[in-house]
């Protein structure tokens, strides 16, 4: 709706409540405090939204927005036990929010003002921004080097629920990321051969191997190429496992590779590692 219809609406309503004896003004008191409360939202919202997209992707956000992410993350996930109990109310909310959704909240907002939000503010900041972002499509502009930078520096958590919320996030952030990476093509001849393709969002990746699945989609999951140096690092720590398998792929023009599990919190340094250097 454009801004002169917006306004003329407004206006309708005001001569509709004026010209009433019997106007529920307390009800149209509330709902005008709700309205007030989400255009302040809003616009929060749009100006955020508007920073992070006129923005390049390879570029540095301005008023150091980045940090402002990694302060929110480490807010929601991180020790409580200095906080006041209403912050620890919002963040154990916050918590609920998906990660792209978390993210932009720490674009939008900085750790002290969430906490000063009145309770109406906070409740609608909850309920709309993850229908923001989806529907505005800032997912893709969520994962900027600065911003990907920031959500994987990690935290060293004391409580095991609270460390646990916080490694799903990391898995979530990384699953849900719209980045280009390199499919590696084999010419049976021992050369690869990449191109760089767009991933497919996680509604849409391939679970089962077919004849035109990629590369990464081969066990239903992420695949990310570790140096040789991070492999020797697993090797050394010592925290792998011995079900270790050889794949020849049949499908898939790729070359033979083995797999070796190693331990959930090693798996996801690495990732946010590869993550951070490749976004």
């Amino acid at each position: 709706m454009a801004s002169c219809d917006t306004t003329s609406l407004l206006e309708q309503i005001e001569a509709n409540i004026l010209a009433r004896d019997d106007t529920p003004f307390d009800e149209i008191n509330e709902h005008l405090k709700k309205l007030q409360a989400l255009a302040d939202v809003y616009s929060t919202f749009v100006s955020t939204a508007h920073t992070l997209t006129d923005h390049a992707q390879d570029h540095i956000l301005p008023q150091k927005l980045a940090l402002r992410v990694k302060k929110m993350i480490k807010f929601t996930f991180g020790d409580p036990s200095r906080a006041a109990d209403s912050d620890k109310v919002r963040s154990a909310r916050l918590r609920k929010l998906d990660c792209n959704a978390l993210k932009f909240c720490g674009l939008a907002y900085k750790v002290n003002e969430v906490c000063l939000l009145s309770e109406l503010h906070f409740d609608l900041l909850l309920e709309k921004v993850t229908e923001f972002v989806c529907t505005r499509g800032l997912i893709e502009y969520l994962y900027r080097d600065d911003i990907s930078k920031a959500v994987t520096t990690q935290l060293n958590l004391a409580d095991e629920e609270r460390d646990r919320e916080y490694q799903k996030f990391l898995i979530a952030n990384i699953s849900s990321r719209p980045l280009k990476r390199s499919r590696a093509t084999y010419d049976g001849s021992g050369t690869y051969s990449t191109t760089v393709v767009p991933n497919e969002s996680p509604s849409k990746r391939q679970k089962t191997v077919t004849g035109s699945c990629l590369f990464e989609s081969y066990l239903g999951s992420e695949v990310f190429v570790l140096t040789m140096h991070q492999v020797e690092e697993i090797i050394q720590s010592g925290r792998f496992g011995s079900d270790i398998r050889l794949i020849v792929p049949i499908y898939l023009e790729t070359p033979p590779f083995i797999t070796i599990p190693i331990a959930n919190d090693v798996a996801i340094h690495h990732m946010t590692t590869r993550l951070a250097g490749t976004s």
